[in-house]
């Protein structure tokens, strides 16, 4: 491709290849913003006794429990249950966030597929995450989901249409680059 069609292609390729970092960047933003959020006698709990400490062994108070983003969730684990199952959450927490600076590599290479492909490994792993959490964080009187996992929701959508709108744009742009390409003559 010459220089003059690759001008072009990216220049066709600008508004989706927008939308889809603008994704990517919520949704790294979501990591840490708070991913579950105290609710009902917890809330009430901590809004009452916000500067006692909770888990000594991370020093943390019970404010600190209130809004608990992602990336804290390896502490929460090892604390309600072992150091194994912090770990198995830290590794968890790990491949995703691997697999999202995958994914804005890929954008940032305009390459669409690849981005399809890692942000769905990288949503998969998210599901993992939020029905480990789910089972034993969650009620009435526990936790609910925070806006980081209204984010990182929201985040996956924009990226995935994002990436599905810019490989049509890809593929459209490269017949019409294709189609304006004077025929040469063979001599």
């Amino acid at each position: 491709m010459d220089k003059n069609m690759k001008k072009s292609l990216n220049e066709k390729l600008k508004l989706p290849f927008v939308v889809v970092l603008i994704g990517v960047l919520i949704l790294i933003v979501g990591m840490f913003l708070p991913y579950m959020t105290a609710v009902g006698e917890l809330a009430e709990y901590i809004k009452k006794y916000p500067d006692s400490i909770e888990i000594e062994e991370f020093d943390m108070t019970a404010s600190d429990l209130k809004d608990i983003p992602m990336m804290s969730m390896g502490r929460i684990a090892a604390s309600a249950y072992n150091e194994e199952e912090g770990i198995l959450f830290n590794v968890i927490v790990i491949v995703f966030a691997y697999l999202s600076a995958l994914t804005a590599l890929f954008v940032i290479l305009k390459k669409p597929i690849a981005v399809m492909i890692f942000e769905l490994i990288a949503f998969g792993s998210f599901t993992v995450l939020n029905m480990a959490t789910k089972a034993d964080f969650f009620g009435a009187d526990k936790y609910a989901w925070g806006v980081g996992y209204y984010a990182i929701v929201i985040a996956f959508a924009i990226v995935f249409a994002g990436a599905i709108w810019m490989l049509v744009k890809k593929i459209a742009a490269k017949k019409e680059l294709k189609s304006e390409r004077p025929i040469q003559s063979e001599a």
